[in-house]
């Protein structure tokens, strides 16, 4: 495939997508101004949020992108997992094997060079107000990663029959010094001819990447990446054959027609951050009036100019009479509306934090007196709250980015002897579980069931000893276990379990044997010297 045909496919896929660079510029400008540059540029020391009247909208969109990486990322702490599903049915030796997966995982992630924290921190901002986000996930050589946040105006990508996403460009800008040490001699000789200073000069270059299936060329690999210098003969710089796909694109909520994301937040709240503006604007004018009153004068009595500055001095003819009226006095003005208008804008203001959700984000407090029963129930409502915020979330954005990364870790041969350690099947089923506030909720619960079915039985056995043959303890106590987010292999496998329950159960019959002939012997002691008694006190008694 040439590149002028690679460069004719993305421009279709840019052209489709331009009616939408309007909309995520009025999402911009209202919600996200570092971003507001889909249709328009921003020079150096142009004006920044000049035509904002309140910052209270884009206060919204960072709180809830922060809350995204605090809850579902919080730093310090592993928030992933690696598993193979069923933890039961797994090997204890294969748990600590992937669990030493995951800490490889994690440390290349959060290495500093990798810039994870930084990506993610603008891509969550891009989620929260766009629903899209665009993550590229790279190596920057066989040991780092590299992780890159791209502007949504420069992206644009294709689904396949299954809603997958197939095939992504993005167009990339740097300069001919960028270009040659990335490609050497691959760069056409009319730019590497260049003098230092025009060297400085940027220039468009397109990187794509497509399922292999849609590439015209062979390779037996699943993904093909491509980096086109667009212009100089649509040249291909670059063509590469990789079993990953290198990028991850979270959506928060689509459409049937479309293979791009809205945010629900910002779709529902973008006509309120509209009026808030106008409301702030009509406030912020009410007030100076309120404030510094407009000023009625008496033109013909007026010698110069009205000085209503501090200390001014504004000369009056003195003919004139005082009672026609005061020369200079206030305007009468109905102040009434004020606190209306305040009320109006605090209103707006609630109106807009639930709809960022941001009332919902708190687990329900465990109070003193409130029985297993009730803190079930506050867990379920706040499951079902957070549920629409948490779910694309786990699934779409940290689901995505895990799994693109152990691609990529296993490409570079990352994992090491580990890998090599499992079997294939082994390696295919790997999934990766979090730890956020929707799943602790869920754990939370099966530790508060344990808690209530505990004490069903406790108080229930003072009436029949036996009921506890109707429950199995084994399992309800493992759930539990698992309930508190204790490491999988924390819990012996159900055989594991069984052996030792079994080895106790004969250490405790052979103690229990080995008192009882201990007893017996005493037993039998204490007959042989009861006779030895009797047959002293019978002798005694024949002399």
């Amino acid at each position: 495939m040439d590149g002028a045909k690679i460069i004719q496919r993305g421009d279709q896929l840019f052209e489709r997508r331009a009616p939408l660079l309007s909309l995520w510029q009025d999402m911009a400008d209202n919600f996200y101004v570092e971003r507001a540059t889909f249709t328009q540029t921003r020079s150096i020391g142009t004006g920044f949020a000049d035509h904002l009247m309140t910052g209270y909208p884009p206060r919204m969109r960072k709180e809830l992108a922060d809350a995204i990486a605090s809850m579902l990322r919080p730093a310090g702490r592993s928030w992933f997992n690696i598993s193979l599903g069923d933890v039961d049915g797994v090997p204890r030796d294969v748990l600590v094997i992937l669990d030493q997966m995951r800490k490889i995982q994690y440390r290349a992630m959060y290495d500093r060079v990798a810039f994870f924290t930084r990506a993610t921190k603008e891509a969550d901002n891009d989620y929260a107000t766009f629903g899209n986000a665009v993550i590229s996930v790279d190596k920057i050589d066989e040991s780092r990663l590299l992780y890159r946040c791209w502007h949504l105006r420069d992206c644009a990508w294709a689904e396949d029959h299954t809603g997958a996403i197939c095939e992504l460009h993005r167009c990339w800008k740097l300069t001919v010094d960028d270009l040659i040490s990335l490609f050497g001699s691959q760069v056409p000789e009319e730019l590497r001819a260049r003098s230092a200073e025009l060297r400085r000069e940027e220039v468009e270059c397109r990187h794509v990447v497509m399922k292999a299936s849609r590439y015209e060329g062979k390779t037996n690999r699943e993904w093909v990446s491509l980096y086109v210098l667009k212009g100089y003969g649509d040249k291909v710089l670059e063509t590469v054959g990789r079993d990953y796909f290198g990028y991850v694109v979270p959506r928060w909520q689509t459409v049937s027609d479309s293979q791009y994301g809205y945010s629900p937040a910002v779709v529902s709240a973008l006509p309120d951050a509209r009026m808030m503006q106008d409301m702030v604007r009509t406030l912020i004018e009410a007030g100076e009036k309120a404030v510094d009153p407009p000023m009625l004068a008496v033109q013909e009595a007026i010698r110069g100019d009205i000085s209503v500055f501090p200390g001014g001095v504004t000369w009056v003819d003195a003919e004139y009479d005082e009672r026609l009226g005061e020369v200079l006095r206030p305007m009468t003005q109905d102040k009434s509306g004020l606190p209306f208008g305040m009320e109006m804008n605090n209103q707006v203001q609630m109106q807009m934090a639930a709809t960022f959700m941001l009332n919902k984000l708190t687990l329900p407090e465990a109070r003193s007196g409130v029985t297993a029963f009730e803190i079930s129930q506050r867990v379920q409502e706040y499951i079902r709250q957070a549920m629409p915020l948490f779910e694309p979330v786990e699934q779409e954005y940290n689901g995505a980015l895990c799994e693109e990364t152990f691609r990529v870790i296993r490409s570079m041969n990352g994992f090491g002897p580990l890998e090599r350690m499992l079997p294939p099947e082994m390696m295919r089923s790997v999934k990766f579980q979090f730890t956020s506030p929707f799943t602790s909720a869920e754990d939370r619960e099966a530790v508060a069931q344990y808690q209530e079915v505990l004490g069903m039985v406790s108080q229930h056995a003072a009436l029949d000893p036996q009921v506890v043959a109707e429950i199995d303890a084994t399992s309800m106590f493992r759930d539990a276990v698992r309930g508190t987010g204790a490491a999988p292999y924390w819990l012996a496998s159900e055989q594991a379990a069984a052996q030792k329950r079994q080895m106790i159960a004969q250490q405790q019959q052979m103690a229990q044997m080995v008192q009882m002939a201990a007893a017996g012997g005493e037993a039998a002691k204490s007959v042989g010297e009861g006779g030895n008694a009797i047959a002293e006190m019978m002798g005694g008694g024949a002399e």
